[in-house]
Order: structure tokens, then C-alpha cells, then sequence
């Protein structure tokens, strides 16, 4: 049962912990296959399908690594989150992304083998104050809403007009910088996130 709704997300759903909106301080990660129309197309949809399963199944030992939780699976995107203060142990919210990096490589003889291809992932992370409610009665989950999940997505739109792999916004450089010791942070100017007024800094994250 804990794996079907995910690592943390069972017990509070039988507690009615969210039947009511909660506020948490959490960071979201966006993960999205890189050249998923190309690989869709070469591949065909079953062999497409089949191609993200594995790539998901791969994505357990980071998370389970990095305390991290899926909070969605939408089509080859994976959506992670943490709470604030466990998400900066350890770093766990950068580290969690290389951890997936590694593994993929690891397993690069069998995807070469079955599809052709190695996978590789960009991402995008912010963090911030989000609204948690339980949602549904047929399909009951827990559903975040605010600010932060949407500059998350938004910033992993970016990564192919930057030619990066990780984006960052100021924000999570500054929180990170105090405890990081293994990551550069590379300044990438200033820029417009699609709905913003206000124009945010950007950063990639040099690989280890």
C-alpha cells in the first residue's frame, strides 16, 4: 500500500491529516524527459511507453536515497517534492537528480540494447509556501497548490533555450549556497518566466 500511494502520502490520508488545507514549505522538482518527441517518434508509442516505465522504475532508488516524493507522473514527466528541511539535508533535492543521472548510465547497456537510446532528464526547482488538501473519493490524493510548483515547471521549460540540464532560480541558489559544498552554481543572467511580471535571476547547476 505504501508503494501504490507513495513513500509518506498513505498514513496522512488515513489520518485525515489534509481533509482540511494545510500550508508546507516544500521544494518541487520538475523532471522531463530530454527529446521526448524525437524518442516518441523513432520508437512508436509502445516502445515509448515502455521506454518511460523503465525510466520511472529506475527513478525509485534515487528517491528512496534522497527521501524524496513523487507527488505526479504526467506522460514522461515526474514531479517531486520534499519538505523544506529535507530537502536541504544532504543536499537531497540536487543530489536526487544525479543519483538518477548515475543510474541511468549504469543501465545504459540494456537501454541501448531495448530502445537504441540513453535517456537523459532535465529538471527544474523551486521551493515555497503550498496549499495541501486531500482531493477525490474515487481516487483520493493529496494535491498542492501555489506559487511554487508553477515556477518549477516553468524554469525546466527553459533548460533546452539555455542548453543546461538543472535551472535553478535565485532563490534556491541563496538557500542552498549555506550548506553546499559539492555544487557550483553558474549565473545565467536575468530573465521572464511566461505569467511573471517581475523578471527572476537564473542559475545552472555545474555537473559533480
Amino acid at each position: 500500500m505504501n508503494l501504490m500511494f507513495g513513500p509518506g502520502i498513505l498514513i496522512p490520508l488515513i489520518l485525515g491529516r489534509y481533509r482540511t488545507p494545510k500550508e508546507e514549505e516544500r521544494f518541487f522538482m520538475f523532471l522531463d524527459l530530454k527529446s521526448s518527441v524525437t524518442h516518441a517518434e523513432d520508437l512508436g508509442h509502445l516502445e515509448y511507453s515502455s521506454l518511460i516505465r523503465d525510466c520511472f522504475m529506475d527513478l525509485n532508488k534515487p528517491l528512496t536515497l534522497n527521501n524524496a516524493e513523487i507527488y505526479q507522473y504526467v506522460g514522461d514527466e515526474a514531479v517531486i517534492t520534499w519538505p523544506l528541511r529535507e530537502g536541504i539535508r544532504n543536499l537531497s533535492c540536487l543530489n536526487l537528480y544525479y543519483d538518477f543521472k548515475k543510474e541511468l548510465v549504469r543501465k545504459r547497456s540494456y537501454y541501448l540494447h531495448h530502445y537504441g537510446l540513453v535517456p537523459e532528464f532535465k529538471a527544474g526547482l523551486h521551493f515555497g509556501i503550498v496549499t495541501a488538501v486531500e482531493v477525490g473519493q474515487i481516487k483520493r490524493e493529496i494535491a498542492y497548490h501555489g506559487d511554487a510548483i508553477n515556477t518549477a515547471a516553468r524554469v525546466q521549460s527553459l533548460c533546452n533555450q539555455y542548453d543546461r540540464a538543472f535551472l535553478i532560480p535565485k532563490a534556491v541558489e541563496t538557500i542552498l549556497s549555506i550548506t553546499n559544498s559539492d555544487y557550483n552554481f553558474e549565473y545565467l543572467g536575468e530573465t521572464f518566466l511566461k505569467g511573471k511580471a517581475q523578471a527572476i535571476e537564473l542559475y545552472g547547476i555545474v555537473d559533480k
